[in-house]
Formats: structure tokens, sequence, C-alpha cells
């Protein structure tokens, strides 16, 4: 029995009929639509997708809808990229309504339809102005910005007891420090952020403490910050470790801030991103690893000494990043390695600090 050959017909409408064929020629070459097996003069013969046309009640499923918001990114950032150059980046409700307007006037009159065309077209006149004022105010946000949709896993902690898991995020980190200092405008404070923040939030942790009778002596708070100061900068002074380098760190790394995703690893919410020592960055990831947040009750965290990172992994972790950061072989028993978790105790002691004027603060 002969093998049954099905097609869909896709029909190039009016005026479009030439573009509206290249679309979808472009879309299906790209794996964005059915691909065309036939073009003629006013339509294309696309090939068979078997699948299912979507009802309506079939969006209440949280799958379906993350499914195809996934896919409608895809679709307008693939889509875009594209588009030959002389297509016509007018906004289509913009062209299509103003081509339709004289044929809009003419059927009202012509059939007496209850329809005021002056009233439709000072609507769509408001809506325009609405529009440009709105897109004038939200393209230049003061306080956040929007950024494209990253489909991936934001890791829980403990995905870093898997070895893969921190040898990835270690290349990415040093991946981070290093193209984040290239690439950082010459403007930019170099100033470690331990010192800039603490030193901006003292007047106000100051005035937090007093304002609600903390338990907390600001005074010798502030002197643990000015003995800290000391001491790293004798550290400084006699250690050539590279954990006391400043470049452009992340600063609030933690299991939220990673995503995994297929080609590796990204790190997000850059909130307190700047130029510090990296072993401060680093640090700080260690010792939050075994914080968990998920908790509802004050003081809505605990933490489980389970989740804390062995010599032997904190060793492989600072091995891969200075081998990717140095564009060489570096091992675990290597004395930089060593030198290097070294100073990362005595950058603890700013990681602690500087999250103490942080909780007094927020």
């Amino acid at each position: 029995m002969p093998k049954q050959c099905n097609i869909s017909k896709s029909y190039c409408y009016i005026e479009k009929t030439e573009l509206q064929c290249d679309v979808a020629e472009i879309l299906g070459e790209n794996g964005l639509g059915p691909r065309v097996i036939g073009r003629f003069s006013d339509y294309t013969i696309q090939e068979y997708v078997e699948g299912t046309i979507l009802k309506n009640s079939s969006f209440q499923n949280l799958s379906v809808i993350t499914s195809l918001a996934s896919s409608l990114a895809k679709f307008h950032k693939k889509g875009t990229e594209i588009s030959p150059a002389e297509w016509d980046r007018t906004p289509l409700v913009y062209r299509q309504i103003n081509k339709w307007s004289q044929h809009a006037e003419r059927i009202i009159k012509k059939n007496n339809l209850d329809f005021d065309f002056n009233e439709l077209q000072s609507s769509f006149e408001m809506y325009k102005t609405l529009l440009e004022n709105h897109i004038k105010t939200s393209n230049s946000f003061s306080d956040y910005t929007i950024q494209e949709y990253v489909e991936g896993t934001i890791l829980k902690n403990s995905s870093f007891q898997n070895l893969s898991v921190i040898t990835s995020l270690a290349s990415s980190l040093a991946k981070f420090h290093k193209k984040g200092t290239e690439i950082s405008p010459a403007e930019w404070d170099r100033t470690p952020l331990v010192y800039r923040q603490i030193n901006k939030w003292s007047q106000h942790a100051e005035r937090i403490i007093k304002k609600n009778n903390l338990d907390f002596d600001f005074n010798e708070l502030q002197s643990s910050f000015e003995m800290y100061k000391t001491l790293l900068e004798n550290h400084i002074k006699t250690s050539n470790s590279l954990a006391n380098s400043i470049l452009f760190c992340h600063n609030d790394l933690y299991s939220e801030n990673i995503i995994s995703f297929q080609q590796g690893i990204y790190l997000i919410d850059f909130d307190y991103a700047g130029f510090n020592y990296v072993g401060w960055d680093i640090s700080s990831f260690f010792g939050k690893i075994g914080f968990i947040y998920s908790v509802t009750t004050f003081p809505y965290f605990t933490y489980d000494k389970t989740l804390d990172f062995s010599d032997e992994f904190k060793s492989i972790f600072v091995s891969v990043y200075l081998s990717q950061l140095l564009n060489k072989n570096v091992l675990p028993s290597d004395i930089v390695v060593k030198e290097f978790l070294d100073s990362l105790e005595v950058h603890r002691l700013g990681v602690e600090l500087f999250w103490t004027y942080w909780g007094i603060i927020m």
C-alpha cells in the first residue's frame, strides 16, 4: 500500500504575497516553523508536522505556559537575528492600522455600521501617544534592569557536594573575574568593595543601632573594622597570594545566584558586583555554603554544617580557579593553592564584618 503524504498549505495573502512566502521560507530554514517544500505565486506548501493543536484550557497547565514562554522568547530572538535588513521594522500595529484606516472608514459608511470612525481614529492616536510616553520612561529604569531569560536550574546548596559542579563554578568564576576586570571602564572605582561599603554604611549603622536600641556596641564594631584593615594590610605586605588581587568580583555568590544550564554556569544578581579582593569573593562563597534561606520563621535561615566544604574540596576549587585565571595547570598540592587558602582565612574576617554591617542596615 503506498505511503500517504500529508501536507499543509500556507497562503500568502493580498499585497504581501512575496514577503509572506519569504517569511515562511526563512522561518522554516531556521527551525522556527514548518519547512517549505513548495512555493507558488500566492502560497507555499509546508511540511507536515505531527502534533496537537492546543485548546484554551491547555494553558491552565504550568508546564505548557512555561514551555510556550521559552519557545516564544527563542522565536523573537532568533527571528530578529535572521530577518533581512530590508524588512520593515515599523511595528505591525502601526503599519496595519494606518493601512486599514481608509478602508475601515469606507466600509463603515457604505454599510451604515454603528461605529464612529472619528472616535476610532482618535482612540488610535491616544494609544500611540500613551505608548510613546510609556516607552520613553520605561526604557530608562532608574533602579533596575530587565535581562534576557536564561533557561536553566538555580543550584541548591547540596549541588556543591558534586565535584563537577564546583570545578565548573571555579572555572566560571575565574573567567568572570578576569573578563569583568578587562571590560570595566577606567573610571569605575577600584577601591575594594569591603572598604567602600563599610565606610558608607558606618554612619547609618550607628544611627540605626541607637534608634532601635540594638544589642550592638558600635564603637567595638568600628574598632574591629580598623583592626581588620590593619591585619589585612600587614598580610598583603608579606604574602604574594593571588587571593589578595583586586579584580572585578560578584560579591554575593551563593546557591540562589548561580544558574546551571546546558552550556555551563551563569552567575546572576549583580547588586554588589564591583572591584574587590578575589579572596573576599571566594571566602564569602565558602562561608555561605551551608546557609539555607528557605525558612519561613525567624531568623529565616538555618545553617547545615554537613554542607561545609572539606579542605580537599577547597583545594580542588582553588586549583581549578587558579588554572583558569593563570592559563596554566595548578595542582591542588601546589604551594600557591596553600597560600591562597591561608589568605582566605584573613579575608573571611572582612566577609563577617561586611555582612554584619549589612544585617544592621538592611
